[in-house]
């Protein structure tokens, strides 16, 4: 026969590992209700949407040429927002974080000291 070891479960504070603060905790729970409330907007986004659909068919019907021109009519601005709103994010946010993480680089790295 062999021998199994068992794992040795230590509780809070015996061992050396005291466990989480209560600050560790908070941040847990923030971020658990965060997560929990990102995943019911999306769900209810999700909900929603299919609703919509069913709201377009039964007024326009199903591949209908008046179908076509809302979806069109309704896509096309939101596309074009997008892609501008994109532009101008990239346009402005990116030199600003490429100038922060050269600034932050230098900062953090030591300068070589004369012998």
């Amino acid at each position: 026969m062999s021998e199994t070891s068992t794992p040795k479960i230590s509780s809070p504070g015996i061992g050396g590992d005291p466990g989480p603060t209560t600050e560790e905790r908070r941040q847990t729970r923030r971020l658990i209700s965060a997560s929990v409330l990102m995943a019911a907007g999306t769900a209810l986004s999700r909900v929603l949407g299919f609703f919509r659909l069913m709201l377009m068919v039964y007024l326009f019907g199903n591949g209908t040429r008046q179908a076509e021109m809302f979806t069109i009519a309704t896509n096309v601005p939101n596309s074009m927002y997008i892609l501008l709103a994109g532009g101008v994010l990239n346009t402005v946010l990116v030199p600003q974080i490429v100038a922060l993480s050269e600034v932050t680089r230098t900062a953090v790295r030591p300068t070589p000291t004369e012998s």
